[in-house]
């Protein structure tokens, strides 16, 4: 489950980025085929376009990933998971191989 969750996280990232590379393969494909028409659904229900920019944030404790999307001038949380492992204790990253998840924003 943690793997799609990744999938559907990529796709919406780079759906309508077309100058964007991403790579591919014909598993992501097929499960992009599978997922995109009820993700697309789910985002006009919640009142949100499929063409905008995405934002995600993910917070150590209590474990859980949000998606958030531009909608009109500021993001609207659209879903969350729950993040079921992680390694390494909280606190920041000091060095490779401290088995911390890095912390920041991604421009």
């Amino acid at each position: 489950m943690p793997k799609l969750i990744i999938t559907l996280v990529l796709s919406l990232i780079f759906m309508g980025h077309a100058k964007t590379y991403m790579p591919d393969s014909k598993r992501a494909g097929d499960i992009r085929a599978k997922i995109w028409p009820k993700l697309q659904k789910d985002l006009n229900a919640a009142g949100l376009r499929d063409d905008q920019p995405i934002f995600i944030r993910i917070l150590k404790s209590p474990g859980i990933l949000e998606i958030w999307v531009l909608s009109g001038k500021q993001f609207k949380l659209f879903r969350n998971y729950p993040v079921c492992s992680a390694s390494g204790g909280l606190g920041t990253k000091i060095a490779r191989g401290d088995y911390k998840c890095p912390e920041g924003i991604i421009p």
